[in-house]
């Protein structure tokens, strides 16, 4: 803005306006896999994980490939990953289970018990490959690196992070570190030449340079146990996995889980399927803390019926336990029923959870 070149009066002169735009972006692009392949083998089958020149093979319980997500956005983000899982078998009753051993030594013979997990990437850094070349051939991802790759990453699994599947809705969050950027060839900022129509619009002169790929680039899988003590060749329908991806800005107050190169640490309740009848949960911090049952809903012949009245919840074991007389109906159907929770928390937010309420 210019301002007078002169002042010919002893009172007030008008100088005119000085605008002072906000030179701030923040460009969101986080980069995902477009596709999976993950695979139960109950008879330690062997598995092609991967076609190359030498073919990556497992005999594993659960066989997956290792998956990518890259970071090149302009500021630090949390990426959810929420893990939908779902059953399409219609004759056999199928359970997930918490933890491996109530697939294995605790299952009974004839029981299909599925203990799936999803495993972080540990603090080592991943790496890509392509095409066929082996997995010794694998490099640092970098900007160029395309969604198609991140469906072959090569990984160390975390003992710490891991987040054990349940049917219904599941979530994993990843923080993951900002990209370098710069000033696009022939662009700059310039207080000589301000347009007022794009003041404070300065993204589109900027572009992504480099990763931050220790902090900016992570990586997951699936592992876990099923119970082989079962007639799995009875069983004709799939355990489905639906991810869907949210991303947010974040900042330092989200911290990440140790042992992990990038699991954000959980502030929110968990809830857990824990036997006949009985819910568990982890307490959740600060705001997001658990602090009381608003309702639970489970479906009934097509409606949801309201079981908040059979509920009972134990607050030093962190335990929801059910009265036998609401679940009754459903256990003599065969039917473990997906339980909708509200609960308030200590922000006094009313929250939405969903678990597998176990009948029989």
């Amino acid at each position: 803005t210019t301002l007078a070149g002169a002042v010919t009066s002893t009172g007030p002169t008008t100088g005119g306006d000085i605008s002072a735009p906000i030179f701030s972006y923040d460009i969101t692009h986080v980069v995902v896999p477009t596709s999976y392949g993950v695979a139960l083998n109950p008879d330690g089958l062997e598995i092609t994980v991967r076609t190359a020149t030498t073919p990556e093979k497992t005999a594993a319980t659960v066989a997956s490939k290792n998956f990518g997500i890259i970071n090149k956005s302009s500021k630090d983000k949390l990426v959810k990953i929420g893990l939908s899982v779902s059953s399409t078998e219609q004759t056999e009753e199928i359970t997930l289970v918490d933890t491996a051993a109530k697939a294995t030594t605790d299952a009974s013979k004839g029981e299909y018990k599925i203990f799936l997990q999803a495993v972080p990437a540990d603090t080592t850094p991943i790496t890509v490959v392509s095409g066929t070349q082996p997995a010794a051939a694998a490099t640092a991802p970098t900007t160029a690196t395309q969604p198609s790759s991140l469906a072959h990453v090569v990984m160390t699994k975390a003992t710490t992070g891991t987040v054990p599947m349940q049917l219904g809705d599941n979530e994993i969050a990843f923080k993951l570190g900002k990209a370098t950027y710069a000033l696009k060839p022939g662009e700059s900022l310039d207080l000589e030449n301000l347009d007022s129509t794009t003041d404070n619009d300065v993204q589109s002169k900027y572009g992504v340079t480099s990763l931050d790929v220790a902090k900016g680039v992570t990586g997951f899988t699936f592992d876990g146990a099923v119970n082989t003590n079962a007639d799995w060749t009875k069983v004709s329908g799939q355990i489905r996995i639906t991810p869907t991806y949210t991303v947010e800005t974040t900042d330092s107050s989200v911290q990440i889980v140790s042992g992990t190169g990038a699991v954000a640490k959980e502030t929110k309740p968990r809830f857990t399927s824990a036997g006949v009848g009985k819910v568990t949960y982890t307490a959740g911090e600060d705001d997001d803390a658990f602090a009381s049952i608003v309702s639970i809903t489970a479906p009934w012949e097509g409606s949801p019926l309201d079981i908040t009245s059979y509920a009972t919840v134990d607050f030093a074991t962190s335990t929801i336990t059910f009265t036998p007389v609401i679940y009754d109906g459903w256990a003599a159907a065969n039917i473990n029923p997906e339980a909708t929770i509200i609960y308030k928390n200590a922000g006094g937010e009313d929250v939405s959870a969903r678990v597998t309420l176990v009948t029989h």
